[in-house]
């Protein structure tokens, strides 16, 4: 690892721990009576070991007594995973040592290629877990957490009976402390990412005691490390995370924020932070403090590392703000393409690119796409998608070819049907148009990923949970290729919805919507058998249910404009559903919608319903273009483009021309960008940008 690329703030403190090491050693030798060691100091990890992996590591050996043995120094020093091995099954190490010795195979474990990585867990199976058995009774809930975490990174089962026991012992010990114990914040974090690695368990039954702990780590949050841990805490155990639970938690960090507690110093827990705030089921009603948090870490983008830069970037495009980080964003995922020439790399680059780089862009992502090493890199199929998305490659070859990879993906192991990984790709091939007229298809990716779907419905465990089968059978329903497809649809696909009809969510109904809209405009847009047009006007009654029954909750848990936009979405999918009650239902709540949980993505969402529907509300089109006055600072050209261009074509002007001021400003300071289309309204009714 090159040290002068590692950000400055964690060197100084990594010098200072190493200095500490070494006053420890220092002391024992002259208590002892012997010479000082000579620059007895372990050597940093090379390879793909992060600093903060090993910045933890030697800031536990700070911490402890200077009265340590021998044996863990020796430990320490090892040079590779072989030596570490001897040393674990040669001496007869004691409990601490066992544990210290997992967490450093782990450190090596990093630096393994994929082949030795494999054997190294084989051996750990084989030779290291007998060791550790025998001890396993007499660990405290810090050396279960430490050895159960690192035996699951080495992929050791949960089905071992070493590894079973002291998760178990794990459990038991949280389950019975006493009210005023409180289980360690290292523990429950370590114990719930373990958890959660391959999904083998239903995290909300196993953590169910962890909440009460967490509530009062939440209270005594102090530190950038709480914050840090915290945020892994409630990134795994999300399923379980009230309201409640989150604004208490929120309102702890504002507070350290305001302090000066976490800061552009503190980049590690604020990214933690940002992203345990962008799971996608509740990243809507964090706008606010996620445009905080970005704009703090704004000074240090330099200095961050790669997969860092990566993730601001997607929380950024996908909240669409601030925009004080556009230009930033833009030099560092361009020194980032410089450095790396990777699909990820490309697909950060490209939405801040200029028309000026299309060309660059192009060639690189032909040379990436023809590429098979960029095939093998992790989640290469779906960056190579954003960039065919972003860069809107209309080019049948490229297309051809990019889903012929996915094919070629889908069949190099059983993992793309563990955990149903495979609906990735269905999502994206059902979003896939790229200005190619909605006409393209890909007969080989749609059969391979119909087989799949087929199979997971009819014997998989995902086939008896309503959010999985919406998605498995959406893409049934748009492409076909099962028995009879040219006439119906599968009875035991429509057997299902018609079942789990009561217990599908807003976005199940949004994905079914979809699927009949494809099929209807693809696979019968010359003509419907008898038979498919009567289960679609089945699926229509199901879907209008489905929405009445949302509806009618917003009375007792009133609806967000997020989750409104998508419900008014889904009925316009269809025209038979446009053409209903509860369309025109769905639309009138708009006027009732409180407008406190505005962001530029429900802006955007709710301008495009409007244009859609040719259905607006004076006051929600005011609150839009209050919000662009608000947050103008913030917000970028595109969304003012979206919210403008619905006003012109609705023929609503807004009731102070502050607003439109703030508007033209914002397309001011845009002038010239690349992505921003240009905008000239004119209308003796409306409003003009001529004159501003």
């Amino acid at each position: 690892m090159y040290l002068n690329y590692a950000p400055r703030g964690q060197w100084k403190y990594l010098q200072y721990v190493l200095q500490m090491r070494q006053l420890q050693l220092l002391r024992r030798h002259v208590n002892i009576g012997a010479k000082p060691p000579i620059q007895t100091v372990v050597a940093l990890p090379a390879g793909r070991i992060h600093l903060q992996y090993y910045s933890q590591r030697m800031e536990s050996l700070a911490e402890r007594s200077g009265a340590e043995d021998t044996v863990m120094l020796r430990l320490r020093e090892t040079k590779n995973s072989e030596e570490l091995l001897e040393m674990i099954l040669a001496d007869n190490l004691e409990r601490d040592h066992l544990v210290e010795s997992l967490s450093l195979l782990w450190l090596h474990y990093l630096n393994l290629d994929a082949p030795h990585q494999e054997a190294l867990t084989e051996r750990v199976h084989k030779e290291v877990l007998q060791r550790i058995d025998p001890h396993t009774a007499h660990m405290d809930i810090n050396e279960l957490s430490c050895s159960y975490l690192y035996l699951r990174k080495m992929h050791i089962s949960n089905s071992e009976s070493t590894v079973e026991g002291i998760l178990c012992r794990a459990l038991q010990a949280i389950d019975t402390k006493e009210q005023d114990d409180l289980v360690p914040l290292t523990a429950l974090s370590r114990l719930s990412v373990g958890i959660n690695l391959e999904r083998d368990f239903f995290t909300p039954l196993v953590c169910r005691n962890f909440l009460p702990h967490l509530e009062r780590h939440i209270a005594q949050c102090e530190s950038e490390e709480d914050v840090r841990l915290l945020s892994t805490c409630l990134f795994q155990l999300h399923q379980l995370i009230d309201e409640e639970l989150l604004k208490d938690y929120k309102q702890r960090v504002s507070e350290l924020l305001q302090r000066g507690i976490l800061s552009c110093d503190t980049p590690k827990a604020l990214l933690k932070l940002l992203h345990m705030l962008n799971i996608r089921v509740w990243s809507q009603r964090h706008t606010q403090l996620i445009r905080e948090i970005l704009l703090t870490l704004r000074p240090c983008l330099h200095q961050l590392e790669t997969v860092d830069i990566k993730s601001i970037c997607r929380a950024f495009l996908h909240h669409q703000e601030p925009a004080e980080l556009m230009q930033p964003l833009k030099e560092a995922t361009e020194k980032l393409l410089a450095d790396e020439c990777t699909p990820d790399a490309l697909a950060c680059a490209v939405p801040f690119g200029e028309p000026l780089q299309r060309e660059k862009y192009l060639k690189m992502f032909h040379q990436l796409l023809y590429s098979n090493a960029a095939w093998q890199l992790p989640q290469a199929s779906s960056h190579f998608f954003s960039v065919l998305r972003t860069l809107k490659i209309s080019n049948i070859s490229y297309c051809n070819t990019y889903w012929s990879g996915v094919i070629r993906e889908l069949d190099s192991g059983p993992e793309e049907q563990m955990h149903l990984r495979f609906l990735g790709h269905c999502q994206r091939y059902m979003n896939f148009n790229n200005n190619l007229g909605g006409t393209y298809r890909h007969f080989g990716v749609e059969r391979k990923l119909s087989r799949m779907c087929m199979s997971a419905i009819e014997q998989d465990i995902a086939g008896r949970l309503p959010s999985k089968v919406s998605r498995l059978a959406a893409f049934v329903i748009a492409y076909g290729h099962t028995q009879l497809s040219w006439k119906k649809f599968p009875n035991i696909l429509m057997s299902k919805i018609l079942t789990m009809a009561p217990q599908f969510d807003i976005l199940d109904c949004l994905v079914l919507s979809r699927s009949m809209q494809i099929a209807s405009e693809l696979r019968f847009r010359q003509d419907t058998p008898p038979l498919a047009a009567m289960q679609l006007s089945t699926m229509d009654s199901i879907l209008i249910g489905c929405a009445e029954r949302h509806l009618a909750n917003a009375e007792q848990e009133p609806l967000t404009a997020s989750e409104l936009s998508i419900i008014i979405r889904t009925l316009s999918h269809r025209k038979t559903l446009k053409n209903t009650l509860v369309y025109m239902q769905a639309l009138s709540l708009y006027k009732t919608l409180h407008c406190k949980d505005l962001s530029s993505r429900v802006v955007r969402d709710m301008a495009y319903n409007f244009n859609a529907s040719h259905f607006f509300v004076p006051e929600l089109l005011e609150s839009m273009f209050g919000y662009i006055a608000e947050q103008h600072e913030h917000i970028t050209g595109d969304t003012v483009e979206k919210v403008l261009t619905c006003s012109y074509n609705l023929g609503y002007t807004p009731a102070s021309p502050e607003t439109l001021e703030r508007a033209a400003s914002v397309l001011l300071r845009y002038e010239g960008t690349p992505n921003l289309p240009s905008i000239k309204l004119v209308s003796n009714k409306t409003l003009s940008l001529q004159g501003l």
